[in-house]
């Protein structure tokens, strides 16, 4: 369990809610799932929603930090950490804290993504240790574990693939889970059922996917 998250409905009915983050959040543009998710919830709520493409690098650093002044933003949630593929580096986060910092100044809500494991490796661990490094110098933000809850999610579906062709990014189904587990973070909400499913995924899947968030959240135990 990564930390239990109180039971409230913080997010209010219109939120501003800006996206960074690299290709793992662009493709299938789970954003735009995310906002579909908080529309067709009982709350209804009217999420405005951006997305800036880069990665939590130097190289973007003006890029990101320009878009986190551009706006009083409700949420900001934040993907594309510097990772070593092979696990054997660890690199310097000092770029991803400085940003976390700033949208916490801004009195942003910042959630830190930590994307799902590539087919084939087991790095979830790893993926969260990246994380918690950036969470821990930066206090405040909170980590949504997409890799803990893929793999939870994937067991419970008979080892569903949920990976595009290259092992690496989503396919469809992939990053619906993905906005799932975002949208559960946001709202901190167990007990709402969105009705949005897209096309391409069963409502086994989503309830999958929305159940696996609530259970390694900690909002409650998992209906069996």
């Amino acid at each position: 369990m990564i930390g239990l998250i109180l039971l409230a409905a913080t997010l209010g009915p219109k939120p501003k809610i800006l996206f960074v983050g690299n290709s793992h959040t662009a493709v299938n543009n789970v954003p735009e799932m995310v906002r579909n998710l908080l529309a067709s919830d009982p709350a209804k709520r009217q999420a405005r929603v951006q997305f800036s493409a880069v990665s939590l690098i130097e190289d973007s650093a003006s890029v990101v930090d320009q878009a986190i002044r551009s706006e009083n933003w409700d949420v900001v949630v934040l993907q594309g950490a510097k990772v070593s593929s092979s696990h054997k580096y660890r690199y310097r986060q000092d770029q991803a804290i400085a940003l976390v910092k700033l949208a916490i100044s801004r009195k942003a809500k910042v959630y830190l993504c930590a994307e799902w494991p590539r087919r084939g490796w087991d790095e979830t661990e790893y993926q969260l240790g990246v994380y918690r490094e950036i969470q821990t110098a930066a206090k405040g933000s909170i980590i949504i574990p997409i890799c803990k809850i893929w793999d939870l999610s994937r067991a419970k579906l008979g080892g569903s693939d949920l990976w595009a062709g290259d092992g690496n990014h989503a396919n469809f189904k992939g990053s619906f889970l993905s906005a799932c587990v975002i949208y559960r973070y946001l709202t901190e909400d167990s007990a709402s059922i969105p009705t949005y499913v897209p096309n391409g995924v069963t409502a086994q899947e989503a309830g999958v996917f929305h159940r696996s968030a609530i259970q390694i959240a900690g909002f409650v135990k998992p209906k069996r």
